[in-house]
């Protein structure tokens, strides 16, 4: 019987090998992101607020030290880049608004990004909202945009050879 390989299946990058296939190195990587979001998904509360402490502290420090407006905004919040990080800390740190985005310009652009994150693109939204919001984004920061939202998809079982709309709901309850 004929077999139809499907969406669950990754294609292989290697001519001749379907099954179990080898795919190409970016889908490479976003299956390991994946099977990592799967499993850790069930990981006790206190090992994964450990895992994602660990991971904060060294974005944290990262955008302290490269972007200018972290500098200026955190430093009020008693904020040092390498010190032991903890959530009540975290919670203290201002958060980043649409408006700061739209008013920073330079001052939220890192002045060191990682070579390994790869290229590095602008974005920007339509400006439905009144003003449009610019930003920049490397190619791991795609990575992990994707991962999340695959990650969502897989949660909701959609059909991912259908179409898909999406309305976004904000921090604050409105929708975007």
């Amino acid at each position: 019987m004929p077999v139809k390989l499907g969406l669950d299946t990754p294609q292989s990058a290697v001519p001749g090998i379907d099954w179990p296939s080898i795919p190409a190195p970016a889908a490479a990587s976003q299956l390991a992101v994946q099977w990592q979001l799967d499993h850790s998904q069930w990981w006790p509360l206190p090992r994964l607020r450990g895992y994602q402490l660990l991971q904060l502290r060294g974005l944290l420090a990262h955008a302290y030290r490269t972007i200018p407006w972290y500098q200026q905004h955190w430093s009020r919040a008693a904020y040092e880049p390498g010190a032991e990080l903890e959530w009540d800390l975290f919670h203290r740190l201002p958060l980043l608004t649409r408006t700061d985005i739209q008013t920073a310009g330079n001052a939220l652009h890192s002045r060191g990004i990682p070579p390994e994150h790869g290229q590095v693109r602008h974005r920007s939204t339509s400006g439905s909202t009144g003003t449009p919001v610019h930003a920049w984004a490397t190619d791991i920061s795609q990575l992990f945009t994707t991962a999340f939202t695959l990650r969502d998809h897989c949660w909701h079982r959609r059909d991912l050879s259908a179409r898909l709309a999406v309305i976004h709901t904000l921090a604050d309850g409105r929708t975007g």
